[in-house]
């Protein structure tokens, strides 16, 4: 597929241009975590005070499917086959991660078809999206960050698999939109919580302009403690 070039920030005017941009806090990608939903608010604040036009958005397949599921499902059934010759029989020796990973495998043709059909789906559901807006802000991760190899996670109270963790950049890995996790706050805890921005295809341009906005806003990090 040819890329076309890329444009100029500002359009090819003298005139700014004042990036359209859609949020997804509370909702979108099921149980958030609160202090990170209250990240990407504050995120929206300081893009609209950059001079961007923010409001909420609304993106039904995003919210109509679990996204960790799907991906289980596509992944296993593409790499799953491949994988069961080069281990040939050691799976007990695996990471427990991927152990699970390769056992949640299509059940049937429908199931596999299906998932497809969801992805193609998000596309659409994002192709439409960006007509009329520039940039999507939501979460990166729906939790801070959590415990290596942890077993499960909380998030909102409840207790899930930590893969879950990832529902809000799944998508876009598997719609193929450009995407940019930005530091920009911590928890209660001193825990980092990124947010994320996502852009229409070929346009990587406004992700990252917009990314530079919140690394202004937010201003240096601090160190972490050791």
């Amino acid at each position: 597929m040819p890329v076309p070039p890329p444009a100029p920030p500002d359009g090819g005017t003298d005139e700014p241009v004042r990036l359209r941009v859609g949020v997804l806090a509370e909702r979108g990608f099921g149980r958030i975590d609160p202090e990170v939903a209250a990240t990407v608010r504050r995120a929206a604040i300081a893009l609209a005070d950059a001079g961007a036009d923010v409001g909420d958005a609304s993106i039904a397949s995003l919210e109509s499917n679990d996204w960790n599921v799907l991906t289980m499902i596509l992944y296993s059934a593409g790499g799953g086959p491949y994988l069961d010759r080069v281990i040939a029989g050691r799976h007990d020796q695996l990471h427990p991660a991927l152990q699970r990973r390769l056992s949640v495998r299509p059940t049937s043709l429908d199931d596999y078809v299906a998932a497809e059909e969801a992805v193609e789906e998000l596309r659409r559901d994002l192709a439409a999206f960006f007509s009329d807006h520039d940039l999507l802000l939501c979460p990166t991760g729906l939790v801070t960050a959590h415990g290596h190899d942890a077993d499960e996670v909380e998030i909102a109270g409840e207790r899930m698999a930590p893969r879950t963790a990832m529902r809000a950049t799944i998508p876009f890995d598997l719609s193929g939109s450009p995407a940019l996790s930005v530091p920009f706050g911590r928890s209660d805890g001193g825990l980092p919580i990124g947010v994320q921005l996502v852009g229409r295809d070929f346009d990587e341009a406004s992700v990252l302009a917009a990314g530079i906005v919140l690394e202004h806003a937010r201003g240096p990090l601090p160190r972490p403690p050791l």
